[in-house]
């Protein structure tokens, strides 16, 4: 499966690390969720959750790599510099 995002959507702040305490996400399809609430939702074991690279601007989530993109950063028809992360 295919995750297709907006590069130009990605703050030039966003960096690649690992969750932290407050970390949120804005689900793909809409609504903002608590990362932790986000891994319980998809069945991701505790053990793998602190293991996970994540591309984040502050504490919002754009992408759990492998996993999901954020509604904040999802291509659209007026996206010129579509990127795709592929996941399982």
């Amino acid at each position: 499966r295919a995750l297709e995002f907006d590069a130009d959507a990605v703050p030039s702040s966003a960096e690649i690390r690992f969750r932290r305490q407050g970390d949120s996400f804005n689900k793909f399809g809409g609504g903002t969720k608590s990362l932790g609430d986000f891994f319980t939702d998809k069945k991701i074991p505790p053990y793998l959750r602190d293991r996970i690279p994540l591309v984040c601007d502050g504490a919002n989530v754009l992408i759990i790599l492998g996993v999901e993109i954020s509604e904040t950063i999802k291509s659209r028809a007026t996206s010129k510099n579509v990127q795709y992360i592929f996941c399982e």
